[in-house]
């Protein structure tokens, strides 16, 4: 009877120990999907804002780098 409630116990462990592993990785994915969300959302704001910028006649006529910095993005 020992034997089989330290299996128990063994196997409980493991159980808990990879639902843990799961919920930590998990949580990092789920971040990082939250993260390219804003980071899209981010990139098409700026950009909406080059267009405004370049229509209203400003004195930096040239919006290229940052144009750069979103492709980078």
């Amino acid at each position: 009877m020992l034997g089989h409630a330290y299996n128990f116990h063994a196997h409980f462990f493991l159980v808990c120990r990879n639902l843990q592993r799961y919920m930590h990785y998990n949580g990092r994915w789920e971040a990082h999907v939250a993260s390219q969300k804003l980071e899209t959302k981010q990139v098409d704001e700026i950009k909406e804002k080059i267009v405004e910028l370049e229509d209203n006649g400003t004195e930096l006529k040239d919006y290229t780098w940052l144009s750069q910095v979103c492709a980078c993005m």
